[in-house]
């Protein structure tokens, strides 16, 4: 008897299962511009999700590839997605705090160009 044989049938729709398994995203992003920024022309036709990481970024015969029936399908009716931008050192509050403080910039941001001009 052939074992290797009887072992590669025996074992080949597991492998199968496991392998369509991990390739199925969990969320789809479709029917918008999807832009990576990685150069000109860049813009795709969907993304695809799994566990939290790009599984894909692709066209429409990737999200039929990558679709399965537990993924999550997110319309962007036309919107276009970016990359994240995240600012690791923001002045942001502490500029709404700053509204009612005195300008004291010289030109060209304030018009203070002497200590009488500060004086009210």
């Amino acid at each position: 008897m052939n074992y290797r044989l009887l072992l590669s049938g025996f074992f080949l729709p597991f492998l199968l299962i496991s392998c369509d398994q991990e390739s199925v995203a969990d969320a789809i992003y479709y029917n918008g511009d999807i832009i990576t920024m990685r150069g000109q022309g860049d813009v795709h036709q969907s993304l695809g999700i799994k566990d939290g990481e790009i599984l894909y970024v692709g066209g429409q015969a990737d999200q039929q590839r990558y679709q399965g029936t537990t993924t999550e399908l997110i319309d962007l009716k036309g919107k276009t997605m970016l990359p994240g931008f995240i600012d690791a050192h923001s002045h942001f509050s502490l500029a709404m705090q700053t509204l009612d403080w005195a300008n004291l910039s010289s030109p060209p941001v304030s018009d203070i160009k002497s200590i009488e001009d500060i004086i009210v």
